[in-house]
């Protein structure tokens, strides 16, 4: 199966593969239609998929190609591990060291698979005999290297190349195939570097490196994303100069000895280096991808290895790729200290770039009916057990078509322990994705989303109750062609004035609606999308989107989406009682709005300036918009009773606004969250009381005993998938190795 059909993998993957013998290619996967078709020309019996994770769950496929955009190659190589491919994954490894060791960690657990780096240029021709006069000594003990390697930017690259957050720039796009080169070509580790980046088109966009490598040797690399075609390597021994140009015209490999007057080129190689430098200048032409003979050797070298004709340490593996990415790191760390020398063995690391979320360590799933997919992926994230999300799960069994429903539940790493599996039962499918420590909702959201095997997603809360045919409601809307469907909401906790506050100030346009119609915005959270739309912004602009929903609904009104309030799908929410509580999470949320806005807005001092200065009144309006919404709501006698306790909840808000357009969002994302996941826990013992009595734990369809999934004290607890029965054994579950 091929990942990716842009233009890398039909000029190159795809021409190769069909001409390899006993190779089929079954499955293309791109999210671009365009794309889709004109690879599906090449190959028009494969199936084709909007969603890669479909391709890999496709059991003809024995092995992918990774050929995605930079900030997707981790998940989507987890996931193939996962599911037992074999894997070619172009490099980079991933955008950070952290995602990259989460991609080992899975590869490693998929002990049988090959996993194999697009670092291609180790089997050029000419690279390779450099390689072997370097190793024989020809030049003598080698003392200093210099490489070049740029190309212009198109205009038709895509976008996510400019941006280091979805995984551009210079560094990481060529400098990664060059630092691998440095070692693969020298025999030599790197130890320390020293780098200094510019960006004129895109981020760091260019960039200059000073590396020291084992044994003294010194290297100097350029690389640009905004200068004139170059691929050179220059060698320097004590006996002679070795100098390789990867160019077409031009190319050919030279030694050239101490003394000048006995160079002669390497056998069986043009000699174009000498000819031209006698001119002082030469014209190149550039070597398109698709003549390129190193990705024909790769591919080749990646299909022998899966066939077990493959030395072990003839081709670089996914080790080879995490080390030249940890280089690539500690250049950027570098550029950040204004390019001071940084150690490779001692490097603090940068922390992953905004587009990177924690990977799943871990995925249960009963696998999916193919017969039976779900319309409606159901997302619940707990930081800490499953217990909080049970009674949710339980009220969604009630749905009159839970049958059509796949619910995933995001777990903070290793709390699988204590899933009741006959929960699961009523649904279509189910999956548990524990990641690491969850410190914020939008990135794990993120991960969830692309883990959803339906075509609409929405997220549940912990303290949320769905009437029975909310799901259904949504999907009718979903299928007429709405972008975003939210449902209506009423307070679980009518009988405290705080919890009609609350309702008002972030529910006040779904209470009591009236008839179905297209709106603005819909209810943050339990609002239901189609999973396409939210897959075409890169992880990095997700979050952000995710993290203050309005802004996503005016993004997607913006492409002519419709946002629509299904009024007829209507649920319960438990909204806060306890008046310091409301105050805290108004501020945070608040702080959380106004950096946001402001990052996402590109506010300037002035702007900032005015709407601090304007903060005193930023409560007044938001009361003046507030009321009539009550009125229209049949609430109005409802107004003396939340007055009180509504104007200093504006207040804090409208100061915690403030501070994020002044400070920044600092710790509010898991602030908001602490008070967002626990709110069963956050209200009053009354409230409580009442919530137990008119929404009291459900009993669970299955009426058979629970069986829980524990994990033993040998399970392997890594990046798998694990497959459960629908035969539930009476004695727990062990969680290992497939």
């Amino acid at each position: 199966g091929v990942l990716g059909c842009g233009a890398i993998a039909r000029s190159v993957h795809l021409p190769i593969l069909s001409k390899l013998t006993g190779v089929r290619v079954v499955a293309l996967a791109d999210a671009d239609e365009i794309n889709r078709t004109r690879a599906a020309v090449l190959f028009p019996e494969a199936a084709t998929y909007a969603d890669f994770s479909e391709a890999i769950r496709d059991a003809s496929v024995d092995a992918v190609i990774i050929a995605l955009p930079t900030g997707l190659h981790a998940r989507a190589a987890c996931a193939a591990f996962a599911a037992g491919k074999h894997v070619y994954l172009e490099k980079p490894l991933a955008t950070s060291p952290q995602e990259g060791q989460q991609v080992l960690e899975s590869w490693h657990n998929a002990s049988d698979c090959i996993g194999m780096i697009g670092f291609n240029y180790r089997f050029n021709p000419l690279l390779a005999e450099a390689r072997e006069v370097l190793q024989r000594g020809g030049i003598g003990r080698l003392t200093a290297i210099r490489s070049v390697f740029a190309t212009p930017m198109r205009e038709t690259a895509p976008g996510w190349k400019k941006t280091r957050s979805s995984g551009g720039g210079a560094l990481l796009d060529l400098a990664s195939h060059h630092f691998d080169l440095l070692r693969f070509l020298s025999g030599r580790e790197i130890e320390e570097i020293s780098a200094g980046v510019s960006s004129r088109h895109g981020d760091a966009d260019s960039a200059s490196v000073q590396l020291r490598l084992a044994d003294g040797v010194l290297a100097q690399t350029f690389v640009s994303l905004c200068a004139a075609d170059d691929d050179r390597w220059e060698f320097y021994g004590e006996n002679g100069r070795l100098v390789v140009d990867r160019y077409d015209g031009v190319s050919g490999s030279e030694v050239t000895p101490a003394r000048r007057e006995e160079s002669s080129p390497l056998s069986g190689l043009q000699r174009g280096l000498r000819d031209a430098g006698r001119q002082g200048y030469r014209l190149r032409k550039r070597a398109m991808p698709g003549h390129e003979p190193s990705f024909t050797a790769s591919l080749t070298q990646f299909v022998a290895a899966i066939r077990g004709d493959a030395k072990l340490g003839s081709y670089p593996d996914l080790e080879d790729g995490y080390r030249s990415l940890e280089i690539v790191a500690a250049a950027e760390e570098s550029a950040r200290q204004q390019s001071r020398m940084v150690s490779l063995a001692s490097a603090t690391l940068p922390p992953p770039a905004p587009a990177n979320v924690d990977l799943p360590t871990r995925i249960l799933s009963p696998g999916a009916d193919e017969s039976s997919k779900p319309e409606l992926s159901v997302i619940l994230v707990s930081p800490d057990n499953y217990e909080t999300v049970r009674r949710t799960i339980l009220y969604l069994q009630r749905q009159t078509v839970a049958a059509r429903i796949e619910v995933i539940v995001v777990l903070p790493g290793r709390k699988a322990a204590g899933i009741v599996v006959e929960d699961f039962r009523p649904f279509a499918s189910w999956q548990i994705l524990e990641v690491g420590p969850i410190h914020a909702l939008a990135p794990v959201k993120v991960r969830a989303i692309h883990a959803a095997r339906a075509p609409y997603v929405v997220e549940g809360e912990d303290h949320a109750f769905p009437e029975p045919d909310w799901a259904e409601n949504l999907i009718q809307a979903l299928r007429a062609g709405n972008g975003a469907v939210g449902p209506s909401v009423t307070p679980a906790n009518p009988r405290s004035a705080l919890s009609w506050t609350c309702q008002m100030l972030h529910y006040g346009p779904w209470t009591n609606p009236g008839a179905p119609r297209e709106i603005d915005h819909i209810a943050w959270h339990n609002g239901a999308f189609r999973r396409e739309l939210l897959l075409q912004f890169d992880d990095a602009e997700l979050c952000d989107l995710l993290s203050v929903e309005s802004f996503l609904h005016s993004k997607l009104s913006e492409q002519g989406h419709r946002v629509y309030l299904q009024s007829d799908a209507r649920l319960r929410h438990v909204n806060f009682s306890n008046l310091n509580i409301a105050l805290w999470q108004g501020f945070w949320g608040g702080r959380l709005f106004g950096a946001t806005r402001v990052r996402r807005e590109g506010w300037g001092a002035i702007k900032k300036a005015v709407h601090v200065l304007t903060m005193p009144l930023t409560p007044l309006v938001r009361l003046h918009r507030i009321f009539p919404m009550m009125t229209e709501a049949g609430l109005k006698e409802r107004i003396p009773q939340v007055l009180p306790t509504m104007i200093p909840c504006l207040i804090t808000h409208a100061l915690g606004e403030v501070t994020g357009y002044l400070f920044g969002a600092g710790e509010s994302e898991k602030k908001f969250m602490f008070y967002e996941t626990r709110r069963i826990d956050l209200i009053t013992a009354d409230d409580r009381a009442d919530i137990e009595r008119e929404m009291p734990f459900p009993t669970p369809a299955s009426s058979s005993g629970p069986s829980r999934i524990v994990p033993s004290k040998g399970a392997e607890l890594h990046t798998l998938l694990r497959t459960v029965s629908d035969a539930v054994p009476e004695e727990p579950v062990a969680v290992g190795r497939r």
